[in-house]
């Protein structure tokens, strides 16, 4: 990484989309990018980096720090740093509006309740059971068919 580069790279792996986007510092977005997960982990993350990159005409060495998160964070293959989803969503939430204190993310393969602060930190969180995943999946579903 360029240590004058001045921009940040986030990557949710998520089990179906997998998105990607870049903020300068102070946290205004440059691009961003969305696609299909499909069955290869590194080949989305790949495609997404690759997209986003180009939408904000810009190159990896102009790239200061890297963040992965969601389902398929750990299989990447993109040098990075790997942050759970709960302090993912927390930060996000609190980033876009500090005066959060719940968060709902209804994912492809779980969903989750998070509860932060009045400071952003996560105090408590829950997940779904096993048996309930896919949650999103099927909302997805549904919400196409109508």
């Amino acid at each position: 990484m360029n240590l004058g580069a001045t921009l940040y790279l986030g990557i949710d792996l998520g089990s179906t989309t997998t998105k990607a986007i870049i903020v300068d510092k102070s946290g205004d977005i440059k691009a961003s990018h969305l696609i299909s997960s499909g069955n290869d982990f590194r080949q989305g993350s790949q495609s997404v980096l690759t997209a986003v990159l180009q939408n904000a005409g810009i190159g990896l060495s102009d790239i200061k720090n890297i963040v992965i998160t969601g389902y398929g964070r750990y299989i990447s293959g993109i040098e990075s740093k790997v942050v759970s989803e709960i302090t993912c969503c927390g930060r996000g939430a609190f980033r876009l509006h500090p005066a959060t204190r719940t968060i709902i993310d209804v994912g492809g393969q779980d969903s989750k309740c998070i509860k932060i602060n009045e400071r952003g930190k996560i105090i408590d969180f829950a997940l779904n059971d096993k048996c309930a995943a896919g949650t999103g999946r099927f909302l997805e579903r549904i919400a196409t068919s109508l």
